[in-house]
């Protein structure tokens, strides 16, 4: 179901997007503008963005910068969702996320996350960039997240940065009906594809969703030769094994559009951010692949004939 199926107040023409990120380098060719949607169907235990969770705008909560003395967010809040005295002051299942709080906090230890954006004014604010799109070569990408969650409004602003001739890059997990991933084919130049795990049990385990819709997809963006970067996020003892290593190539090796794989070394981005939205870190302790195993994992996908890149 398209989170603009649930978000009464938003239009076709209107998203909700929780950052735009400005001269990306990781996210497609040249220096692009990355826009994150909000909203995501899965549940990954190693999630770097998981104030993309909801599709919905909501409050996080920074405790160090907090001066509980002015309670001015107790006076502000409508539906009396804070508490001070408290670890986690917001009440979640109270909160609404309308930001009245986030816009009386004088030390801003309460934010707003997501903002909802019409097609017009995302379209404007992409186009700020377009002087670094020119000289790199570089353009647009649609993140999350996950978009696809989105369709009707990211099918919107692809089509409109297509008119505007702006390379055009979709960031997706796959885990979306196949008719509204084929819809955006005419407007998309590069897909950014995350596949993490093939054993099913595994992949519902660690993300929360079943893989078979996401490998259905992929094989089909693989059978119509559509332009597509594999992206896959190595995690010490879950993804970054040589029995899931040897079955991503298998699944990848049929279908010459897909040999194209970057590995992503795992980054403890997230801990603080699931702590701020009250969220518990499943996998404590993870650390990232020292560099020796990246090689090592790297070697094993080229040694197969894979053009392979490490990332971020």
């Amino acid at each position: 179901m398209s989170i603009l199926q649930t978000t009464d107040c938003v239009s076709q023409e209107e998203g909700v997007v929780f950052d735009i990120k400005r001269f990306s380098i990781q996210d497609g060719p040249g220096i692009r503008t990355t826009v994150f949607f909000k909203g995501c169907p899965l549940r990954c235990s190693w999630c770097h963005n998981p104030e993309s969770y909801r599709g919905e705008p909501e409050v996080v909560f920074y405790s160090d910068r907090c001066i509980s003395g002015s309670h001015s967010c107790l006076v502000k809040c409508p539906k009396g969702a804070f508490q001070i005295g408290k670890g986690e002051p917001i009440d979640r299942a109270k909160c609404v996320g309308c930001g009245d709080c986030a816009r009386s906090c004088p030390a801003e230890a309460i934010q707003l996350i997501g903002q909802r954006w019409d097609v017009a004014d995302l379209l404007t604010e992409i186009e700020k960039d377009r002087i670094f799109f020119d000289a790199s070569e570089g353009g647009v990408t649609f993140s999350g997240g996950e978009p696809l969650l989105q369709d009707r409004f990211l099918r919107e602003i692809l089509h409109r940065c297509r008119q505007s001739r702006l390379h055009t890059t979709v960031d997706t997990c796959g885990h979306s009906p196949w008719p509204i991933l084929h819809s955006l084919l005419p407007d998309v130049d590069l897909f950014l594809f995350d596949l993490k795990l093939i054993d099913p049990h595994l992949h519902r385990l660690h993300t929360g969703v079943t893989n078979q819709l996401i490998l259905e997809n992929l094989k089909l963006l693989g059978q119509l030769q559509a332009p597509v970067l594999i992206r896959l996020p190595l995690i010490p003892g879950i993804t970054a094994t040589e029995e899931n290593t040897r079955a991503i190539i298998r699944f990848l090796d049929p279908f010459p559009s897909l040999r194209r794989i970057s590995l992503l070394n795992y980054h403890r981005g997230g801990i603080q951010k699931m702590n701020r939205l009250a969220i518990p870190d499943s996998i404590p302790g993870l650390q990232p692949l020292p560099a020796e195993r990246m090689q090592w994992i790297r070697g094993q996908f080229v040694d197969e004939g894979f053009e392979v890149s490490i990332g971020e």
